[in-house]
Parts: structure tokens; C-alpha cells; sequence
């Protein structure tokens, strides 16, 4: 019974040899190259969405420091 699951698996291997996607040293050229491509993407997306970030995060500060003069500009005039 070991034995048959030993072909089996033997079997499985030798297909995803066949496909491409390994090799028997590990991961083929291809599958690397795809891994690397994803990767670059997600590292792309994230580096956008934290400029994204940034720039909210500077837009809200911007509006507290100008709400911040508005304040200072009627608490001057109400002295008056």
C-alpha cells in the first residue's frame, strides 16, 4: 500500500515537472518570474495606497491649521 502511494505520488510530481512549475532543485524560472512579477504589483499597490495616505493625512492637517487661523482671527475680532 506504501508502495502505490509512493507512484502515485511519483506520478503527481513528474506532471507538475511537465507543467513547468518545478523543478526538481524547487520553484522552475517561470514560476519565479511569475512569483517576482506579483510581488513588484502588490509592493507597487502598496506604495500607492500609502501615498494615498500621506496625502489625505496632509490634506486633514492642512484644513486643522487653517480652521486653527479662522479661530485665532474671530477670537481677535470679538476682543475688539
Amino acid at each position: 500500500m506504501k508502495t502505490d502511494q509512493i507512484v502515485k505520488d511519483e506520478e503527481k510530481f513528474r506532471e507538475i515537472l511537465d507543467k513547468g512549475k518545478l523543478t526538481r532543485d524547487g520553484p522552475s524560472e517561470i514560476e519565479l518570474k511569475k512569483i517576482e512579477n506579483e510581488t513588484a504589483l502588490m509592493q507597487m499597490k502598496i506604495t500607492e495606497a500609502e501615498n494615498i495616505r500621506a496625502r489625505y493625512k496632509n490634506m486633514i492637517t492642512a484644513l486643522k491649521g487653517e480652521n486653527y487661523r479662522k479661530e485665532i482671527k474671530i477670537t481677535e475680532m470679538t476682543k475688539v
